[in-house]
Formats: structure tokens, C-alpha cells, sequence
């Protein structure tokens, strides 16, 4: 679980600016180890509401709406060099 201010979720999520709600109280973000190959399986699946980017924090991730309206973050650690 990552708790993570409003401003910061914001920020990195930009579905949330325009007001949306979260969805309930919590917004899921889970880690895998294919980032990239969950992607492509998703995409087709569900809106993509952030695409693959790489974070500041050592972080490959993946944000999508889910049939709910949830949104759900995925991500896995960069290999570092």
C-alpha cells in the first residue's frame, strides 16, 4: 500500500485534475515484475488513464480505469545501471 498526498497524486496522475474522484476513498497501486507485458495484456482491456512513464523514483508504471471507474496503478523498480 502507498499513501500519497492528493497534490502529488495529482500531479503524477493528471485524470484527477480536472476534479474526478478517486473512487471511493483509495486509489490501488500494485508492483509486478513485467511492467511492460501487463501493459500491452491492458491496455485493450480498460482506459489508460497515465501510460507507461518512469518516475523520479526509480519507478516504470502504468495507471488505467477499471470497469468501476477505480483508478489502478501498476509499476515495477528500474533496473539500475
Amino acid at each position: 500500500m502507498m499513501l500519497q498526498e492528493r497534490a502529488s497524486l495529482v500531479e503524477n496522475v493528471p485524470a484527477f485534475k480536472s476534479g474526478a474522484t478517486t473512487g471511493g476513498t483509495l486509489t490501488f497501486y500494485f508492483e509486478t515484475d513485467d511492467i511492460d507485458g501487463l501493459a500491452a495484456r491492458i491496455r485493450g482491456a480498460c482506459e489508460v488513464v497515465r501510460d507507461l512513464h518512469d518516475t523520479f523514483y526509480g519507478m516504470r508504471e502504468i495507471y488505467v480505469r477499471d470497469p468501476n471507474g477505480y483508478v489502478l496503478g501498476f509499476a515495477q523498480p528500474l533496473r539500475r545501471a
